[in-house]
């Protein structure tokens, strides 16, 4: 099940990435239609993924600066807020149990230690769940496990590393790697915020901006001019 999220969130974020940069180039109503529509896709997928349309909608808006492009995000958002009315028109028991649950949800999950969760779902993303995975999903002896994990963590040093050469070479390049940082963390903080106990299903939304941030550490290195060091990062990419 956890599989399912994992296919469906990733490529919808994708698209609304790409309709997103089309509505950046020109914002009219075709496009509105497309953000909307994107947006739709992303909600449904898993609605933690509502940080990213909102994010999506003010940098649009920041862009073009426009009555027009105001205009057209509202209809953006027609769409959006039409896809959600159908379970409050035809209120079954799981929407009416869903309801009931709300308050307490608002009472007892939000904002429970979001500072210190946020470390910890960030260490999780990094290495932790690494951890936990070899251990659980292998049959290895812990002797391997942590053979297996330190091996891991070394890989993710040499992307780091690839990253400040990436501030030198490319200082366009590292403007996005600074922003993939900050919608890492953002949306980590966001997550912390919305339960005590992130599940699984809801990590994939943070698995972009961290993707993106290890390839272009990866990138770094493998534009090195010297052959020895692209060879060395190519099999540490390769583990």
């Amino acid at each position: 099940n956890t599989c399912i999220f994992l296919v469906v969130q990733v490529p919808v974020m994708l698209v609304l990435a790409l309709v997103t940069w089309r509505c950046h180039a020109e914002f009219s109503l075709r496009n509105a239609l497309l953000f909307g529509l994107a947006s739709v896709a992303c909600l449904h997928a898993h609605p933690t993924m509502v940080s990213y349309i909102v994010a999506a909608g003010i940098f649009l808006l920041w862009t073009h600066r426009s009555r027009a492009a105001f205009g057209w995000m509202c209809v953006a958002v027609a769409i959006v807020l039409l896809s959600l009315l159908p379970p409050w028109l035809d209120r079954g028991p799981v929407v009416a149990h869903a309801l009931k649950s709300i308050p307490t949800y608002l009472d007892g999950d939000i904002a429970v230690r979001p500072w210190w969760r946020t470390d910890e779902l960030l260490w999780s993303l990094g290495v932790g769940g690494a951890w936990v995975g070899l251990l659980l999903m292998t049959t290895w002896k812990a002797a391997v496990v942590r053979l297996a994990w330190w091996v891991f963590c070394a890989c993710l040093l040499i992307a780091a590393v690839g990253v400040l050469r990436i501030r030198q070479a490319c200082p366009r390049l590292f403007v996005l790697v600074q922003c993939a940082a900050a919608i890492l963390v953002a949306q980590c903080a966001f997550l912390a915020f919305l339960r005590p106990v992130t599940p699984l299903w809801m990590v994939p939304s943070c698995l972009p901006p961290l993707a993106l941030f290890i390839a272009i550490g990866w990138y770094g290195w493998l534009r090195e001019p010297r052959l020895a060091l692209r060879i060395a990062a190519g099999a540490a990419m390769a583990v």
